[in-house]
């Protein structure tokens, strides 16, 4: 198997540009998604990658050889589309590959791709026609075979829960770009933007809009006449709009916490609830709770935020300034 480096690559279709200086290395051996909604670019980072499509710039460097402009027959990789199953194709062996269902010649394309041993696995959406319990058996069983086989694996999904639960690690990818670049861990609890906040996670990070001024030391911010404590600043801002962002677990209801809420709804899911709660600066939060806590619709209650685990956005860039959070940690 082989490093892959991408350096500075560039995409255009005519006047539409599909991806935008992408810079990325994929480490030898590691599994790694590159993620993002329809139009991303990830695919087409993809199929550049295996020479389907030729770059209008940029390096991809495998194993250390240069084949940016290499032909896919030129590239020693292996390229699966779907995966209905992974292997179990014994019961295949003896059989002419004409008479197999789609299904199982997939498992046989991968199977003779395994046996050539490339130097990397490409594979795009490989589970996306499977339902979603299936889905789930095949996301272990595919890790499972990458960790048998120590294979350098780059893996494109629409899909948060896929990449969560496989990857090394995740390129989040939105409008061309690389958001963020990160293990799993460090875009759900260190999102670099507004984006990789809201993309990641189910629910998603909830966001409390305010305006303010920080400087680098801040320990709080004051939002809507409260002050809420967060990871000491390593930057600060000018007076501007700004986003608090605290994911749903770390919310807990607190009938005398002076950040006042009202319940809106509750979501149950056996052994949590998604509570929808409007703050009194407006904003809509999200908390999950135990599901034995009792809430009502029209429920007034105070909140009390985690504050080891709350960012902060600037909210005209989106990025996210730096905090205690991010110290030792990749960041965009």
């Amino acid at each position: 198997m082989a490093e892959i480096r991408i350096e500075h690559l560039h995409k255009a279709f005519g006047g539409f540009t599909a991806v935008r200086d992408s810079t990325f290395t994929v480490p030898d051996g590691d599994f790694f998604c590159l993620l993002g909604p329809s139009g991303c670019g990830k695919t087409t980072t993809l199929r550049m990658i295996a020479g389907l499509e030729l770059p209008t710039s940029g390096r991809i460097l495998l194993g250390g050889d240069d084949v940016s402009f290499r032909r896919a027959s030129q590239r020693d990789i292996a390229f699966v589309f779907q995966l209905f199953g992974i292997l179990r194709i014994t019961h295949l062996l003896d059989r002419p590959v004409a008479g197999l269902s789609s299904g199982d010649r997939q498992r046989v394309a991968l199977g003779r791709a395994i046996v050539r041993e490339p130097l990397a696995f490409l594979l795009d959406e490989p589970l996306g026609a499977l339902d979603a319990e299936f889905r789930e058996v095949m996301c272990g069983e595919l890790r499972a075979l990458h960790d048998r086989l120590h294979a350098t694996t780059v893996y494109v999904t629409h899909d948060q829960l896929e990449a969560m639960s496989m990857a090394d690690t995740i390129a989040l990818m939105n409008g061309g770009v690389i958001e963020q670049q990160g293990t799993p861990e460090d875009i759900y609890d260190r999102p670099a933007s507004l984006f990789a906040a809201d993309f990641i996670g189910s629910p998603p990070m909830s966001f409390v809009p305010f305006r303010g001024r920080v400087a680098p030391g801040d320990s709080s911010v004051r939002v809507g006449g409260v002050d809420i404590a967060l990871p000491q600043l390593r930057e600060g801002s000018i007076d501007t709009d700004l986003v608090l962002g605290v994911r749903p677990e770390n919310i807990a209801l607190a009938p005398d916490a002076p950040f006042r809420a009202e319940v809106i709804d509750a979501e149950y899911l056996g052994t949590t609830q998604i509570v929808t709660l409007a703050t009194a600066s407006g904003a809509s939060v999200k908390a999950r709770i135990a599901a034995d806590i009792r809430v009502q619709p029209g429920e007034h209650t105070g909140l009390t935020l985690r504050p080891a685990k709350l960012s902060l956005f600037d909210q005209r860039s989106g990025r996210a300034l730096r905090t205690a959070l991010h110290d030792g940690a990749a960041h965009g």
